[in-house]
């Protein structure tokens, strides 16, 4: 695909807008942000609110864990993800090591209705979509 064209099934090629002006991707060279995602399954979702509030509190000034995202799944009832966002993979596990992180991870087992999945991310590219 060559960037300015859009193939149609209906049409020929057609030009379109450049999009570098309003997308900038932010991924710089020599730089690897990581990203954990973590899936529960739980019917007391607001339990485990209260637990990364007391958690976010508790690790203050030594968490780095730099943006937290909790999303519930609209096609699972009762499954939510958390995206938890780091400046890198060694940062991360810096933060597991956490006595608090740990705490969080038991009080939460006893919630979930299952143990919870994670995933380990390295971010390959990010674009702002502004």
């Amino acid at each position: 695909m060559f960037p300015g064209l859009l193939v149609s099934r209906f049409g020929p090629l057609t030009a379109v807008p450049d999009l570098n002006a309003t997308v900038r991707p932010t991924y710089e060279e020599g730089t690897m942000a990581f990203i954990q995602t973590i899936t529960i399954v739980t019917d007391k979702i607001e339990a485990v609110d209260s637990m990364l509030d007391e958690w976010i509190t508790a690790t203050t000034g030594e968490r780095t864990a730099q943006r937290a995202t909790l999303t519930g799944d609209l096609d699972h009832p009762n499954t939510y993800t958390q995206i938890v966002e780091f400046p890198s993979y060694e940062a991360a596990m810096e933060n597991s090591r956490l006595a608090q992180t740990s705490r969080l991870a038991d009080r939460l087992s006893q919630v979930c209705k299952s143990q919870p999945t994670f995933h380990n991310l390295d971010v390959r590219r990010v674009d702002e979509l502004v």
